[in-house]
């Protein structure tokens, strides 16, 4: 076991989709790969490759930072850890010696860790909980495939498809605004939120209610199939029909669409379910602790 240097990433890519192939429960994180250990998040220091005698890629381990300390909504040190081993190298001990780094970074930062597994994933259940993790939630991944949405606007609220330049100020103060205080919230400064905005195939809306900005709905399209990754309204205007403003705007030109939603968001999940989204899969939230 060594550090993943930067000349790895296409191997480990390669080997994320390989067991992902054999192991449906493992998350698809191959193709993002390179771009997350790009991203200013990336906690490289812990980053992680096992290999066999022949060099071939056995396991990988990795971190991001979710949530740094001292951000505005008081959130503690938050990171987001991975970790997956080829089937023949399990039960051995492997998996607990590419998540050390990770564990000892924790302790010493007092930081919380977040890992996700399938729902019936018992052995990666099994896993974590060894290393301490306690299940704190549970998040539902929804797909939804049409030929067109009918109708779901109000109509005092007004959709705009907005370019990265004249998106950024609106969606610094919304997502301040929508995700302050929220368990799930997640801080992003504004050279990050530039960036992300400029990404090829990124969808930006913005939902305008009495004369001000009131929501947006962020989303990346692969062909004709829209990854929604968030969608957000400001306390003040929920229930008004902003979300479903956003919701209907994006999936009009979509023939497929996926998203996640927290299990315990019974108001969100009932907007996708009545737009016909419906449950591909559930993933557990497991967090460990030190703050």
């Amino acid at each position: 076991m060594r550090d993943l240097a930067r000349s790895d990433l296409h191997r480990a890519a390669e080997f994320c989709n390989r067991v992902r192939a054999s192991d449906p429960a493992i998350e698809p994180f191959g193709a993002q790969l390179a771009k997350l250990a790009e991203a200013p998040r990336a906690l490289r220091p812990l980053w992680r490759i096992a290999e066999d005698a022949e060099g071939a890629v056995e396991g990988l381990a990795f971190a991001s930072l979710r949530q740094p300390a001292n951000t505005s909504g008081g959130f503690a040190v938050t990171a987001d850890v991975y970790v997956a081993v080829a089937r023949r190298s399990r039960r051995k001990g492997l998996g607990r010696a590419l998540c050390s780094p990770a564990l000892r970074w924790a302790a010493q930062e007092r930081a919380t860790l977040r890992a996700r597994v399938g729902d019936g994933a018992l052995a990666g259940q099994a896993f974590l909980a060894a290393l301490g993790f306690r299940q704190a939630s549970a998040q539902i991944l929804l797909t939804w495939s049409r030929q067109r949405v009918d109708g779901g606007s109000s109509a005092s609220v007004r959709v705009r498809q907005l370019a990265a330049a004249e998106a950024l100020p609106h969606l610094e103060r919304l997502s301040r605004e929508a995700w302050a205080g929220e368990p799930d919230g997640f801080a992003i400064g504004p050279d990050e939120l530039a960036e992300l905005c400029s990404e090829e195939g990124r969808l930006i809306l913005v939902a305008d209610a009495g004369g001000c900005a009131v929501g947006y709905l962020s989303g990346i399209w692969s062909a004709t199939t829209l990854a929604i990754e968030e969608v957000a309204v400001v306390p003040e205007r929920r229930r008004e029909g902003v979300g479903r403003a956003l919701l209907a705007a994006a999936l009009r030109d979509a023939r497929n669409a996926v998203l996640s939603v927290a299990d315990s968001n019974d108001a969100a999940r009932s907007l996708y379910r009545s737009f016909g989204f419906t449950q591909s899969a559930r993933r557990l939230v497991y967090d460990l602790r030190h703050g």
